[in-house]
């Protein structure tokens, strides 16, 4: 089994984890492009340091994995979490409301609402999923909510990994990054409650930037 399969793997419970996201993630791109990588993971070609580089990337898969959620096998349609946030909320949504929030187009939102078979583990569907349950939903914009939605929460997510791999030797948990940059490990572990309001938000952003040092096996 190649790197790659175990790394398809997280495609298969979530269609946004791919290759091109891992790659962007971890920041491959400081250490050979995307062919290459590919080639790599698939085990059809051999890189300087060998062993170190193979090491590294079972350890971003790790971490990768752990950050999946499983968008195919659920207990709440996508409709039914629609619905309840119109229950639960003083302002309602319609399916326009969540343009805001995932950066989808109308049709994919109401594909992903009426819970079209073909939708399930679609990209746009994943997202609304994340918008409706992690209330990245703002029907009143305002500037403090202006990183209340799923593109900043991905991005946080992101960089989130990218500090657990630290200097590509050393992998850290979430509790360890949690130490280091004073984040409280809750947040760290629900990254959805630094999205609601905009200090907290630019806070994590920086501190968890700066620990993506640069990778010390090249």
């Amino acid at each position: 089994m190649t790197l790659m399969t175990n790394l398809l793997e997280n495609t298969q419970k979530d269609s946004r984890k791919n290759f091109a996201d891992f790659y962007n993630t971890f920041d491959l791109d400081n250490i050979f492009s995307k062919p290459v990588a590919n080639f790599v993971l698939n085990g059809k070609r051999e890189v300087k340091n060998q062993q170190v580089v193979m090491s590294f990337l079972s350890k971003c898969i790790s971490i990768y994995r752990e950050h999946t959620r499983d968008y195919v096998h659920f207990s709440t349609s996508t409709h039914d979490l629609y619905e309840e946030y119109n229950l639960t909320h003083e302002i309602g949504i319609i399916p326009e409301s969540l343009q805001v929030s995932t950066g989808r187009e109308v049709l994919a939102i109401n594909r992903a609402i009426s819970d079209d078979e073909k939708s399930i583990n679609a990209k746009a569907t994943n997202d609304v999923r994340d918008a409706l349950e992690l209330d990245l939903i703002s029907p009143k914009r305002s500037l403090d909510s202006i990183f209340n939605n799923v593109m900043a929460y991905q991005e946080l997510d992101r960089r989130l990994m990218r500090a657990q791999i630290g200097d590509g030797l050393n992998i850290k948990t979430i509790y360890d990054v949690s130490q280091e940059t004073k984040i409280p490990t809750d947040m760290l572990e629900n990254l959805s409650l630094a999205c609601h309001h905009k200090d907290d938000f630019e806070n994590v952003y920086a501190k968890l930037t700066e620990l993506q040092i640069p990778y010390q096996f090249n």
